[in-house]
């Protein structure tokens, strides 16, 4: 078995090194009567050192949508000073490289290369699912419940997956 990767290993700021990952999605309705369910998606951050978990709610699965996402993610978590993607890859990296994000991919269809956080998804989607099950929310209720199970995930012990030899 081969070593950590040094993000997951050395201490460091919680979020300064995250994964990323969608997931859902979910049924929204307007605030209006008679609008056709939208639907909207999760966006989940995780620190690799930490598992502290970031959610989102972000309503299309497109570049802009999540640099909004990303955005948001940025402010309120104040990760002004993090670290330095074809057509979609370059619009990302002409936003990240401005903000000084560095980025790493796994290879599509792998999401065992993204366990941290795929684990992290499922954790979350099981309470997303046991609240709300097939019943479609409003926007501003899917994001009031993501922020209250992101809250109740980070109640666990937040402390780094790493243990120092004595």
């Amino acid at each position: 078995m081969g070593d950590l990767p040094s993000e997951r290993v050395h201490p460091f700021r919680a979020l300064f090194h995250a994964g990323v990952d969608f997931f859902g999605s979910f049924w929204i309705t307007h605030l209006v009567r008679g609008g056709a369910p939208l639907k909207a998606y999760g966006c989940l951050f995780v620190c690799l050192l930490t598992k502290a978990t970031h959610l989102e709610v972000v309503s299309n699965l497109s570049t802009e949508a999540f640099l909004a996402c990303l955005k948001c993610f940025i402010s309120r978590r104040e990760l002004k000073n993090l670290f330095e993607l074809q057509k979609t890859k370059d619009k990302i990296n002409e936003y990240c490289s401005t903000e000084s994000f560095k980025w790493k991919f796994i290879p599509p269809r792998s999401p065992h290369f993204g366990g941290m956080w795929e684990s992290s998804v499922e954790m979350v989607k099981e309470k997303i699912n046991k609240v709300i099950g097939t019943k479609p929310l409003t926007y501003e209720e899917l994001e009031i419940l993501s922020i209250q199970i992101e809250s109740l995930v980070n109640l666990r012990p937040l402390t780094s997956t790493f243990r120092q030899s004595k």
